[in-house]
This record gives structure tokens, sequence and C-alpha cells, in this order.
């Protein structure tokens, strides 16, 4: 998993995940092989911010109380466009977006 120093105080913070800001988005490379991405920059066009599935129990699947029951989830990326997302590709898009290193098998 990737991480962001945070300046809290007169001290840094080391927290999982990465930031997103203009520069990390634009030179992350994933530091975990899930899915066959280790060193896989991205992008701003394959970095997700959010997305319209409401909120869920387990980040590898869609459930049936979502906004779109378990079809998929319209998704926001960094450089603004918005894009559909179907259950089959929604852990591959998380994961190419957060680098969480979860396991192949839930794809």
């Amino acid at each position: 998993m990737g991480f962001t120093d945070v300046k809290v105080g007169d001290r840094i913070e080391r927290v999982p995940h990465v930031k997103k800001t203009l520069s990390s988005v634009n030179s992350y490379a994933h530091y975990h092989n899930s899915f066959g991405l280790k060193g896989v920059q991205p992008g701003p066009t394959r970095i997700m911010l959010i997305g319209d599935q409401g909120w869920w129990d387990n980040h590898d699947f869609m459930q049936q109380g979502d906004n779109h029951g378990v079809y998929g989830s319209n998704m926001l990326f960094c450089d603004g466009h918005v894009e559909w997302v179907p259950t089959k590709r929604f852990a591959y898009v998380v994961e190419m977006s957060a680098d969480g290193n979860r396991p192949e098998g839930l794809r």
C-alpha cells in the first residue's frame, strides 16, 4: 500500500494510501503487484476519486443495496471524466486507483 507523509504539528505522520494531489496523481507508480500492476503509472485518467455506488462494507464487490444494485457504478476520475464501470471491472478499477493490494481472486 502506498502512503503519504502528513505534517502534524512539528512531526511527520506516515498515513496509509496516497493523498491525491496534482503531483501524486501525475507521478504515482504502483507499489504492489496485485493484478500485475507493480510499476504501472495510472495517471489522472485511470485514478478514481469517487463512485456513486453508495456506502459499502467491502470495497471488492457491488452490493444489491448500492445505487445501481450489483450491476456497476459511475466513477469520477482525476481528469474530470465520469465512466460507467461494470461489476466485472470494479475491483480492478479500484485497485488501479488505490493500490490496496487486494487479492487477485476478487476480480
